[in-house]
């Protein structure tokens, strides 16, 4: 019940949502890569589950595309080369919540964990568990007890702006397409 609300909300506010088994996963990447022609993928390597992002990978490499993710500096913080995440088409995500009550997309900040790949490629494509549907934000917030991290990024819809006539513009402060695939299968 709390996925279909998700659900609901999400395609409401402009989201692509889709379930889809692991199965499946690879036929899709390869069709979005090869819909979007895309030359880069930005893929950040911290966050996911690890048999998910090595499928990943694999498959959007297997489909002539390059992976922009961020590298790691000496001091231990990551680094973006903004150039290169600014020409990918495409930013792939592990989202380990997202929320029922308003369609949004929770991502907690953190090294390494890529919040740009989800706000700079024109085409943001979020990967979840059915697992993680979270009822509301009051409930997610909770979950963090004291531990709340210092910024969370919620994500509802593509990127959205009007002017003072009200003329809407999509594209402008981040991604104009937002695709949310959540997976219903163990990620083992």
């Amino acid at each position: 019940m709390i996925l279909n609300q998700y659900l609901a909300k999400a395609q409401g506010v402009g989201v692509h949502v889709e379930l889809l088994s692991l199965s499946d996963l690879n036929r899709r990447l390869a069709a979005l890569v090869g819909e979007l022609k895309a030359k880069s993928v930005a893929l950040p390597l911290i966050g996911w589950p690890e048999p998910l992002l090595r499928t990943v990978k694999t498959e959007v490499e297997k489909c002539g595309s390059a992976t922009v993710s961020p590298r790691r500096r000496m001091d231990g913080s990551y680094e973006w080369n903004r150039p290169a995440l600014g020409s990918a088409n495409l930013g792939i995500t592990f989202c380990g919540a997202f929320i029922a009550e308003t369609g949004s997309l929770a991502f907690p900040s953190g090294p390494g964990l890529g919040t740009l790949a989800s706000l700079l490629p024109e085409t943001h494509l979020a990967l979840s568990c059915a697992k993680d549907c979270r009822p509301d934000l009051g409930g997610y917030l909770a979950e963090f007890g004291a531990d709340i991290p210092s910024r969370l990024t919620f994500v509802t819809g593509p990127s959205r702006t009007g002017d003072i006539e009200a003329s809407m513009t999509t594209c402008v402060h981040g991604p104009g397409r937002v695709l949310h695939w959540i997976i219903t299968g163990d990620f083992s």
